[in-house]
């Protein structure tokens, strides 16, 4: 990788962050430059939404995020499983792997606020259930 490229993790946390503004543009069938009108909060919300096509949307015609895949890995909350919800997401660009892990809280009146974003990694764990005789 080119010393002057960011790493996955870096334009991963540009995306996410809030340090997304509506900086990028393209241009429009009259070749004017005009503002995609893409914040990070939209974004996630995408992602939490599971509108994977319009977070790809955006990162296909964003030179400087071309390139980056994403696919689903996991998820928990919902409809009749309390407020708990998170989607993980695994993102890669060339050679890099990163996991995103979207955490939230969910309410059947309004949906799934997100909280926050966290890098994480797949761990195996040991868990002890206690069994009826």
């Amino acid at each position: 990788m080119q010393t002057n490229q960011k790493s996955l993790k870096e334009l991963l946390t540009e995306l996410f962050d809030g340090e997304l503004t509506d900086k990028h543009q393209v241009q429009n069938h009259s070749d004017k430059k005009v503002g995609l009108g893409i914040t990070s909060t939209k974004l996630v919300n995408y992602l939490i939404e599971g509108q994977l096509s319009n977070f790809r949307g955006f990162i296909d015609v964003v030179p400087e995020y071309s390139g980056i895949s994403v696919c689903h890995v996991d998820s928990y909350g919902g409809e009749d499983m309390g407020t708990e919800f998170w989607k993980v997401w695994k993102f890669t660009k060339g050679e890099e792997e990163i996991m995103v892990k979207f955490d939230g809280y969910y309410q059947s009146h309004y949906g799934v606020d997100f909280q926050e974003w966290k890098f994480v990694k797949p761990v195996q764990v040991m868990v002890t259930q206690y069994q009826c005789d």
